[in-house]
């Protein structure tokens, strides 16, 4: 007998079926609020799983705009609905989306455990493909960590799942993501060999979105290897494969092509085209109201200035990304803003000003966890202590940073949309993505 659904049920489902319209429409504050109103219908009525995927897609289009604070929030609200129906799934699910907001924060730490968390769950039910999922991202975590050897061990392990179920999407991703640690750690043939394979497998699937991804990090590796001119050619074949899409995500990796494009060009002192490449891809993202994309068109040209000597407006631009970075609280990328900063901040004999630059980023290193990072940012400031003769006292800004450790996260409202998630708004269909590494300049490593 088919279930007899109440009124409440059915304004619910209502406001669900409009918040995913007005998702679509990327309105996305009228998303937030009829979400919130079927959450709460959801639980008056005491259906806990409904309540869990409303509050998981509301976590999902917080994480979409940025507001990272307001997606764990969501999440865990979501982790305990789920909780009350013993939903196994839905709660490993719902740690692999919370891993996600962490990854992304740059807090590999917590995502490694959460995804930890969500692997128990899923061993539980047998579930082999949310499994080599997180093996997948729980490698990617490992790597920014700067712990090749667990990542390589949890890309095996996920890929030995993926070819055992036939998921060939997948494997592709993970293979992608096998030649970006190789590529990291200078392993260019090993790279190359992943990336070929990668490439053939998304060539058979007609999948030209992942065919330009992978063209991206190919021209990566060539830049990696000094050769500027085949990477030039891979960047510009990724930008004809993503003008072939019609979607939203494929302007977005239309002008993730041109910011990669521009830094190479960069790279042979053709700054004039270099600047062109970034006006274009700015427009795009603006269109796409993409905030940490436009900071990184800003990023590209202070890098871009600040090659060809023009300090003064390279400052400038850095100084625009960092304001970006800091909205939407992207960490790793404030660290690398606030280094260009210090770094050409130290070439003008602003030693003070640019030791302040360098102590900030000491700061966000060590709330990351990245003591690799963290020894050659305190080189930095060292050198600028000596250079203004005050090797002890000046070196103690920087002992500051540790006592002012403290995990904020920034709450940046609805200006923009997270660059890498625009696709689906089915955040509560009991799938997680597979996290992938930004290839270029974009990732700025």
């Amino acid at each position: 007998m088919d279930k007899i659904l109440k009124p409440a049920d059915i304004k619910a489902a209502e406001l669900e079926a409009k918040a995913e319209r007005h998702f679509i429409k990327r309105e996305l504050h009228d998303t937030l609020i009829c979400l919130q109103q079927a959450i709460s219908i959801r639980k008056e009525s005491g259906d806990w799983n409904g309540a869990g995927d409303c509050a998981q897609s509301e976590g999902y289009v917080r994480f979409v705009v940025a507001d990272h604070a307001g997606a764990i929030r969501s999440y865990e609200e979501a982790l305990e609905f789920r909780k009350r129906t013993n939903d196994l799934r839905g709660q490993g699910v719902t740690c692999g989306r919370l891993a996600e907001v962490f990854q992304h924060i740059g807090e590999h730490a917590k995502a490694v455990e959460l995804l930890e968390s969500a692997l128990q769950y899923f061993e539980r039910i047998n579930a082999p493909i949310d499994i080599s999922t997180i093996f997948n991202n729980m490698a990617v975590s490992y790597r920014e960590m700067g712990v090749a050897d667990k990542a390589r061990q949890c890309y095996e392990r996920s890929l030995e799942i993926r070819r055992q179920v036939g998921d060939f999407d997948g494997i592709a991703t993970t293979l992608l993501n096998v030649a970006v640690l190789y590529i990291g750690l200078s392993h260019y043939d090993c790279a190359h060999l992943f990336l070929e394979e990668a490439r053939d497998l998304r060539r058979e699937m007609g999948d030209n979105e992942g065919l330009g991804r992978i063209t991206l990090h190919q021209g990566r590796l060539h830049e990696e290897q000094g050769d500027i001119l085949s990477a030039i050619e891979c960047y510009e074949d990724a930008l004809n494969l993503a003008r072939s899409g019609k979607c939203i995500q494929s302007r977005i990796d239309e002008a993730i092509a041109l910011l990669n494009l521009a830094d190479a060009l960069s790279n042979q002192g053709k700054v004039d085209s270099s600047l062109a490449n970034l006006d274009v891809a700015a427009k795009l993202f603006l269109e796409a109201g993409v905030i940490q994309g436009i900071a990184m068109t800003y990023y590209g040209r202070g890098r871009t200035l600040a090659a060809a000597g023009r300090s003064t407006e390279a400052l400038a631009c850095f100084g625009v990304a960092k304001s970006h970075f800091k909205k939407i609280d992207d960490r790793p990328r404030l660290i690398s803003t606030g280094i260009a900063i210090g770094k050409i901040l130290s070439s003008c004999r602003q030693h003070r000003e640019a030791r302040d630059e360098f102590v900030s980023a000491l700061e966000l290193q060590q709330q990351l966890s990245l003591p690799q990072n963290e020894a050659i940012t305190q080189q930095l400031i060292r050198r600028e202590c000596a250079a203004l003769g005050d090797e002890t006292g000046g070196w103690s800004a920087a002992s500051v940073a540790v006592d002012r450790l403290g995990h904020v996260i920034t709450d940046p409202g609805f200006d923009g949309v997270a660059i890498d998630n625009i696709a689906n708004f089915k955040a509560a269909d009991c799938s997680m993505p597979d996290a992938e590494q930004p290839a270029g300049p974009y990732s700025l490593h």
